[in-house]
């Protein structure tokens, strides 16, 4: 691996990964590598955050459309075991917040063991569960109105089958992934819209500061972006038209602007010399964005590392 590469994941654990995202901060960075350390700066990114106990996922865009927002929330939501997690997180509650010993054999849905097991009724760890849900998730305004009300309604499918079924559960979960679903289901679940370009970046702010309350410390987007520069082949992989680059840009450029309203999440995109030298497609055929990483006030031999974006390209 590059010393650059070495040196600039020292300083993303230092100045970032420690404690400022951790402590509720967001940022957006870009490193620029070239194609044969592209999977070494994937790794050691990885590799950094999971050694802090971050949730990292990676999206590339040969594979997901990168200038679709809400395709990038949809390849997001689609490495998150919906049903699994909530699970988890509602045990928890029950255990830390609700007085409840739940033993591992015994599953959430079974109220009537739980009951036993404590000494209690199935009304009284019934009334506790959908107390808590209600408190922790259903008024927990920083989340999306539409992202709260799915994971209220999972929990509640899980806490009492008869209320919300299997059937309505997985509607739900098809509906956070981007999938094909019932509509009318979902709109007697109180969800009334699509996932779309106008609230993906919400859905997204929503899906950080929920992978916070699964106890990660929280939450890092890996964007591989090399694929934006790549000429159409026939390998099957997506191809990017100028018009589509520059929508990737205008996204990447709000992404920026709205660090101060996003909490717990990191964006590192992971870019290839093009993204600063194609005369064609680089950052700098978009004002909005050049403006927005550019320092115009800089030194002249030495790069700032704490910039947006940084060349992690050297002599290897």
């Amino acid at each position: 691996m590059s010393e650059a590469i070495i040196d600039w994941i020292e300083l993303l654990d230092r100045e970032y990964l420690a404690d400022f995202i951790l402590s509720g901060g967001s940022s957006v960075k870009i490193g620029i590598t070239s194609s044969e350390s592209r999977n070494r700066f994937c790794s050691a990114v990885m590799e950094a955050g999971q050694t802090r106990n971050y949730l990292v996922v990676e999206v590339k865009s040969e594979d997901t459309r990168v200038d679709k927002i809400q395709d990038i929330y949809f390849a997001l939501a689609k490495c998150v075991n919906w049903v699994e997690v909530i699970n988890s997180y509602m045990r928890n509650l029950l255990v830390e917040q609700g007085g409840v010993n739940i033993p591992e054999n015994i599953p959430l849905s079974d109220i009537d063991g739980i009951a036993y097991h404590n000494y209690l009724t199935a009304k009284e760890v019934r009334s506790r569960a959908i107390n808590l849900a209600e408190n922790q998730i259903a008024k927990d305004y920083s989340l999306a109105k539409d992202f709260r009300i799915a994971m209220s309604g999972i929990a509640a499918g899980i806490i009492n089958p008869m209320m919300i079924s299997q059937f309505d559960q997985e509607t739900i979960v098809r509906w956070l992934r981007g999938e094909k679903c019932d509509m009318k289901t979902l709109k007697r679940l109180q969800i009334f819209q699509k996932i779309g370009r106008h609230n993906a970046r919400w859905m997204i702010c929503s899906l950080a500061r929920w992978i916070k309350k699964l106890n990660f410390s929280g939450f890092i987007i890996l964007l591989d972006i090399h694929g934006l520069f790549k000429e159409k082949d026939e390998s099957g992989n997506i191809h990017y038209a100028r018009s589509r680059v520059l929508d990737f840009y205008e996204t990447l450029r709000q992404f920026i602007d709205d660090t101060d309203e996003m909490e717990h999440l990191i964006i590192i995109v992971n870019a290839p010399i093009q993204f600063a030298a194609d005369p064609k497609r680089s950052y700098f055929i978009y004002d909005a964005l050049k403006f927005r990483i550019v320092d115009e006030v800089h030194d002249v031999n030495r790069p700032n590392p704490l910039n947006v974006s940084y060349n992690l390209i050297d002599e290897e």
